[in-house]
């Protein structure tokens, strides 16, 4: 299968590809289990990752607890009788946001996932003898997002002199349906942070609302309220995280410490196989002048 050059595309030069991929290497939690869904069957694991460091000679962690939903039917039997709890696992597959009511609150929640589909999705089992969760096996959080931003980059400042810098990100798919033209368009919402400071000049300075980016960051969850609400981020971090501006008004690639070329996901095809699975926006209370509304991505033509 060959992917036309954006600029060489029928559609013309305004043609811009669009890429939500996951990476996951962590420890299972409860058995994985599989539930009865609309559509089929699907499988549902909870996944830890772990990132450990030392600050100030002081050894510290960082745990994830992802929510895995596996829609591939080819990977089902893993589910039933080929996981286990505490096994290493490697998980690839897309980060998606659905919203649901919570029947005790009496409210709508959001909730992120880790969605594997058929096409671009993998479930691997590294085996008993991989690591456990207090070993020195080593972990892996990795999303990497190809999008239109939904806003204009703010700095935010904090009262011990850091600051980080918040946008809203769109990545999209359009693929045949039933909708004008027998396509339609699938879209969603990811909240990014930048905790490096040093590309916040670059953001707030060279990216506008509808700037075609690139994000290579992690998947962490953070809580809110006092009910136990999570809101999902994708967190740009220093030494792991990196922010390009894709537009030719973006200047240079320059704002970003660590080189895209070392994660696999553009080189090798995967930015066509890009999906999402529906339209929807993560935070709902978001302020809508500030988001406005998705701005239109198309998808990759394929010859």
């Amino acid at each position: 299968m060959r992917v036309r050059s954006p600029a060489r595309s029928r559609e013309g030069a305004n043609m811009t590809y669009c890429l939500n991929q996951a990476t996951l290497l962590g420890f299972i939690g409860e058995p994985p289990m599989i539930i009865d869904a609309i559509g089929g069957r699907i499988g549902l694991m909870r996944l830890c990752t772990i990132e450990r460091w030392s600050a100030n000679d002081q050894a510290r962690e960082r745990v994830q607890w992802h929510t895995v939903i596996c829609r591939a039917d080819k990977y089902l039997p893993l589910f039933e009788h080929g996981l286990l709890a505490g096994q290493m696992v490697l998980v690839r597959g897309q980060l998606e946001h659905r919203s649901y009511t919570d029947g005790k609150a009496l409210k709508e929640r959001w909730v992120s996932e880790i969605v594997v589909h058929s096409i671009g999705g993998t479930i691997i089992g590294c085996g008993e003898d991989a690591g456990t969760m207090q070993g020195l096996a080593s972990c892996m959080n990795e999303v990497v997002l190809v999008g239109k931003l939904g806003n204009k980059p703010k700095a935010h400042e904090f009262e011990n002199g850091g600051r980080n810098c918040v946008v809203r990100l769109a990545t999209s798919e359009r693929f045949k349906g039933g909708g004008p033209n027998g396509e339609k368009e699938r879209v969603q919402w990811h909240t990014v942070v930048c905790r490096n400071e040093a590309l916040v000049p670059f953001m707030t300075g060279s990216l506008d609302k509808g700037s075609f980016v690139v994000v290579h960051g992690q998947v962490e969850y953070r809580p809110v309220g006092a009910d136990g609400g999570l809101v999902t981020e994708v967190a740009v971090r220093p030494f792991s995280g990196s922010i390009i501006g894709c537009d030719r008004s973006a200047g240079s690639n320059r704002g970003a410490p660590v080189p895209f070329a070392r994660n696999p996901g553009l080189s090798t095809g995967l930015a066509g196989r890009s999906r999402t699975w529906r339209s929807e926006r993560q935070d709902p209370d978001a302020d809508d002048d500030e988001v406005g509304e998705a701005p239109f991505i198309p998808s990759v033509a394929v010859a």
